[in-house]
């Protein structure tokens, strides 16, 4: 089912989705602005600040965290960070960090573990995986530990943490927020790891929210690692996708290779995200999933 077709068993009235809408929600859906300001989304849904960011820069991104690597070896390290903003399991990040000499390295990393202090005062330890690692950048960090005999394990090298991706799926609900420009490899990494989430479901309907609104526009490659994850929705018997966006080209890429992985009616666009959350309430009522 589309998401023309769901809105309309739902009250009559199609969202706003490919082309143009002349129906009164679509009017609603490219413009109007909620007055209900205290409408907020589930717990779980990782909104990074939350549904009162209606609008900002389109080239906005996030901030880059600082931290430290603990144990650092070819195939993964230890982070240790701040806990005003914490990561998620399964989140994937980008990694910046020094080790012996002026050349930086710049690797993909995926939380998989987190380990809360002990003291109110120590950090939130992250197990970090490297994924997709360059041979260069194995080749670099065992050098280094050769070098060192393990000086990391103690002082730790300054890191800076750009969080690129968290994907996260309850009941047949799948979040999803993108952070920044997305490389060829790390569009591959998110790709898997919504197939890790969707594969639990099975052929279950979904009803997915892709919080896009930090998203820059992505090299044809990394589209290519999206189109493929969108085109296994379409093997769904009912599939819908609320779109977040602010960035004018990312948006019409994402509605390009949606269309291309034929399940352009399945997505509903929105450029606020008070009135975003509002529609994501009524279609999961209307779906008879539980808030």
């Amino acid at each position: 089912m589309n998401a023309k077709a769901l809105m309309t068993a739902i009250d009559g009235s199609p969202p706003r989705g490919q082309g143009k809408d002349r129906s009164p929600a679509g009017k609603e859906a490219r413009g109007a602005r909620m007055h209900d300001a205290g409408v907020r989304p589930p717990q779980t849904l990782p909104y990074p600040d939350g549904p009162a960011d209606s609008r900002g820069s389109v080239v906005d991104r996030r901030e880059s965290l600082r931290a430290k690597l603990f144990d650092i070896g070819p195939g993964g390290a230890v982070l240790a960070a701040g806990r005003e903003r914490p990561l998620v399991t399964g989140e994937g990040v980008r990694l910046r960090f020094w080790l012996a000499g002026p050349s930086q390295l710049d690797v993909f990393g995926r939380i998989t573990w987190i380990r809360e202090p002990e003291i109110a005062e120590e950090g939130t330890k992250y197990g970090v995986e490297f994924p997709q690692i360059g041979q260069a950048e194995q080749e670099a960090i065992v050098s280094y530990l050769k070098e060192t005999a393990g000086v990391s394990r103690k002082q730790g090298l300054a890191a800076e943490v750009e969080e690129k991706f968290k994907v996260h799926q309850a009941s047949g609900r799948l979040w999803i927020w993108l952070n920044g420009f997305l490389n060829p490899a790390e569009s591959r990494q998110l790709r898997l790891r919504i197939e890790e989430e969707v594969r639990r479901l099975g052929r279950a309907p979904l009803l997915a929210f892709l919080d896009a609104r930090r998203l820059l526009a992505c090299p044809e490659e990394s589209l290519d690692e999206i189109r493929d994850c969108f085109a296994s929705m379409s093997e769904r018997e009912s599939f819908l996708c609320i779109v977040l966006a602010f960035n004018p080209v990312a948006t019409l890429q994402i509605r390009r290779i949606a269309q291309l992985a034929r399940i352009g009616d399945s997505f509903a666009y929105f450029d606020d995200a008070p009135q975003a959350t509002a529609y994501w309430r009524k279609i999961a009522r209307g779906w008879g999933v539980r808030e």
